[in-house]
């Protein structure tokens, strides 16, 4: 059965993605246009260096990555500390953010609003340009989801 898996497998993988990515959308124009302000000539891969964690400051909040102890997530979130640390990263440990309980709070903090009230016009609008697609409309997803339950269960 087939499990959600990384877009990505290194950070240069990522690099990549988001080059892809990122820049001015025509359909998007307002967001897209003041965003891309803030991309750089040529993208970001220009600045993807081995060297690049060296000297970095990194900070790690506390009770944002609350993985219990022996758990396969709380071991590699662990690898990955040392990894940084392994190549230069300067790790800051312990962090307290005021209110992150307000933060991560997706029914206070508007994202939830936000989510609700665009999602499935952007999604419609999205899908209708879609060409080489069956679906074309978040009717027609939910359709495909429920002629297929099994194929579809775990992206559920």
């Amino acid at each position: 059965m087939p499990r959600p898996a990384n877009i990505c497998r290194t950070i240069s993988d990522a690099v990549r993605v988001l080059d892809a990515i990122v820049g001015y959308d025509a359909r998007e124009a307002v967001a897209t246009k003041k965003a891309s302000r803030y991309i750089p000539q040529g993208g970001y891969m220009q600045f993807l260096r081995t060297d690049g964690l060296r000297a970095k400051r990194i900070g790690i909040p506390n009770g944002f990555f609350n993985y219990p102890n022996g758990t396969v997530q709380h071991t590699i979130f662990q690898q990955h500390l040392d990894t940084m640390r392994k190549h230069g990263a300067v790790l800051i440990e312990n962090i307290n953010i005021a209110n992150l309980g307000v933060i991560l709070d997706v029914l206070n903090n508007g994202e939830q609003i936000a989510l609700s009230a665009e999602f499935k016009l952007s999604l419609d609008a999205y899908l209708s340009d879609l060409l080489y697609s069956p679906v074309h409309s978040l009717a027609d997803v939910i359709a495909f989801n429920n002629a297929h339950p099994i194929e579809t269960f775990v992206f559920s």
